[in-house]
This record gives C-alpha cells, sequence and structure tokens, in this order.
C-alpha cells in the first residue's frame, strides 16, 4: 500500500514518497522514508504530574541504571503511571508508619506484661514449694 505524503524535509529539498510496513513480531507499524523504516510511534504526553521525592528518585533511578525499562515504559506511556504508583506507595508508607510504630510498642509492652507474670509465677510456685517442704 504506496500513498504519497506531502512532507517537505527541509535538508533534502524534496518530496519522498513513503511506504508503510507492518512487522509482526512486535506489532508496530513502520513508514519508509528514503531508504529507512522509522517507527510510528508518537508519545502521549497529555497529562502533567507533580512528582514528589520518591517519584523523582525512581525517575533518575531508571534512567542512569535501568535504561531499558526505562525505554519502555515511556513507550508503552505508563511511565507517568508507574511514577505517580511509587509516589502514592510512599504517601500510604507515610500513613501507616506511626500505626506500625505504636503496634510494635504495644506488641513490645504485651510481651513485658506476659514475661512479668512468667517470672512472677516462677516465683510463687518458687514460694508455695518452699512453703509445704517446711
Amino acid at each position: 500500500m504506496k500513498k504519497e505524503l506531502n512532507i517537505n524535509y527541509l535538508d533534502l529539498g524534496e518530496y519522498y514518497y513513503h511506504d508503510e510496513h507492518f512487522d509482526e513480531n512486535n506489532g508496530l507499524y513502520y513508514t519508509k522514508v528514503g531508504d529507512y523504516y522509522y517507527p510510528n510511534i508518537a508519545i502521549n504526553d497529555d497529562e502533567k504530574v507533580t512528582l514528589g521525592k520518591h517519584g523523582r528518585a525512581r525517575l533518575q533511578y531508571l534512567k542512569s541504571h535501568k535504561r531499558g525499562l526505562w525505554s519502555e515504559l515511556i513507550m508503552t506511556e505508563k511511565l507517568t503511571k508507574h511514577l505517580k504508583d511509587v509516589d502514592d506507595f510512599d504517601k500510604q508508607l507515610k500513613e501507616l508508619a506511626p500505626k506500625i510504630k505504636r503496634l510494635n510498642e504495644n506488641i513490645r509492652n504485651l510481651y513485658m506484661i506476659e514475661r512479668r507474670t512468667i517470672l512472677w509465677k516462677k516465683e510463687a510456685d518458687k514460694a508455695v514449694i518452699k512453703k509445704s517442704k517446711d
């Protein structure tokens, strides 16, 4: 399926004949421009998001150390959602942290009470045994 598009390449100064091709291996359409095939992909950047500390840190980490995953998230338009999820998880963790701290304190207090009770019972048993021997 050949069609002529009115695209003017300024550096070449002429119109080019375009050919569209579908690659079944990756499911992408390619457009032939001159001797090269370019993938027909575009990034939908409509959604603007303000990232928090951990979202920005995750973005920097992906760019620096996980380039493949970063590229995949960009091409599948999932990067923004991924970074928002990281920030949301951080917010939830900050909300849960005081509750977890209180639970740990309660568990520690219960442990101490149980330990004192066990020690008290041992002392009481020793006193009863000592009294029964006398």
